[in-house]
């Protein structure tokens, strides 16, 4: 039956809506004292939770959805600009939280702790201030586009609100498990000690708008495989990706060697395979990058477009590869010229000793 309600349409406001989906498709319940508005409507229809507000809520409040261990997911109104602490906690089967339309928001202390199920995270631009362990338990992909990246300190340890001192949380990836992260098209630079010892990343990949990668900024990633860097890239700082032991490739895309702070790529392994515009090889043998890196190659019968993607970790590793030609840089203890002609496919021209 038809049911009447009312809202504030006051200033050409739209009403305010909050959906989400469970994974049994049925309503659940939800703290109302939480929220800031007065929710008038609450159902359940075609599979799909409809929360409607008598007014533009401004927030979600602290434990609003504890321990509703069978939401599935959540889109978050445009009207929202704060998400209190323990708001989703413990939420398990949560894998989706929308955020794009969210113009101006603040995600406050452990606000997703326990999301265990929440994967593939997006950032927005709108993200204005993450708390402590916000995204504590949650794993995979993570993609940033809010310029809080931008900020100088460490988003693994630094205290939550830098204002107050409030430590008990640590940094906003604190406890969190993320393998990949992806820098967005909204970010200019990745600021210092951003992933400093962040253990868990195995992948980087940033936009083409990065323009510089600040001092440890990834130092001490000892789990770090892969970095793809973008094609605008001019800097990368002192000690930026320090001590990573575990890195085995590195595919920068800009034509013009980025310049290397001290230590940039210092105690990362030897082999190394680093790749780069094919048009570019002799700008990057002549400039910093040659001191510290032992191999420089380039895409191989690709003169235009170079699909970068094609470049991984097996391929590096196996013998007769045909996707390799390059530079061999200079010598390397231990390494025979079998071995080399095993990453380069063979090919005599294929590398020099410029030593």
């Amino acid at each position: 039956m038809a049911r009447l309600v009312t809202a504030d349409f006051s200033n050409n406001a739209e009403p305010c809506v909050l959906r989400y989906t469970t994974v049994d498709n049925k309503k659940i319940d939800i703290n109302a004292d939480a929220f800031d508005a007065k929710i008038i409507s609450h159902e359940y229809i075609d599979k799909e939770g409809i929360v409607i507000f008598d007014q533009p809520a401004k927030s979600i409040g602290n434990r609003a959805f504890i321990y509703r261990t069978s939401l599935q997911s959540v889109y978050i109104p445009s009207t929202i600009n704060w998400i209190g602490e323990n708001a989703f906690w413990n939420c398990c089967n949560l894998s989706e939280i929308n955020l794009s339309d969210c113009l101006s928001i603040r995600i406050s202390d452990v606000a997703f702790d326990g999301c265990a199920s929440l994967k593939n995270i997006v950032i927005p631009c709108g993200v204005l201030e993450i708390g402590g362990s916000a995204f504590s338990e949650c794993s995979g992909e993570l993609t940033i586009n809010s310029k809080i990246i931008e900020k100088n300190y460490n988003s693994i340890i630094y205290p939550a609100h830098p204002s107050s001192g409030y430590t008990d949380w640590g940094g906003w990836l604190n406890r969190s498990d993320f393998s990949k992260v992806t820098i967005g098209k909204d970010i200019c630079k990745i600021g210092e000690y951003s992933f400093f010892k962040y253990e868990p990343l195995v992948e980087l990949v940033t936009s083409n708008q990065v323009t510089s990668i600040g001092q440890s900024a990834f130092e001490n990633c000892k789990s770090l495989k892969k970095v793809t860097i973008g094609d605008n890239i001019t800097k990368i700082g002192n000690s930026a990706f320090a001590n990573c032991i575990n890195l085995k490739i590195i595919i920068c895309k800009a034509a013009t060697p980025p310049k290397l702070g001290l230590y940039a790529f210092s105690s990362i392994p030897s082999d190394v395979v680093i790749i780069v515009p094919k048009t570019s090889e002799n700008a990057y043998i002549n400039s910093d990058w040659s001191k510290c890196m032992p191999y420089i190659t380039k895409p191989k019968d690709i003169d235009e477009e170079c699909d970068y993607d094609c470049y991984n970790e097996e391929e590096i590793d196996s013998p007769h590869n045909d996707k390799y030609t390059g530079t061999y840089v200079h010598d390397i203890a231990g390494y025979s010229d079998e071995e080399i002609n095993d990453v380069f496919d063979g090919c005599p021209d294929a590398y020099w000793n410029i030593d």
